[in-house]
């Protein structure tokens, strides 16, 4: 995640595109974050059955 955020201010210093960059990475953690709590649901649901 760290490296998603260096990334994105590396491109933003070249680009001056600030407010477009920070949204792409937004969306970005987003589905990290969504895929990775579905997963944990499903694979605490099998343990527990």
């Amino acid at each position: 995640i760290l490296e998603l955020t260096q990334t994105g201010k590396i491109i933003i210093a070249r680009n001056l595109e600030g407010f477009r960059i920070w949204g792409i990475i937004a969306i970005m953690y987003l589905l990290i974050i969504t895929i990775l709590t579905l997963l944990s649901k499903w694979i605490e649901r099998r343990i527990n059955n």
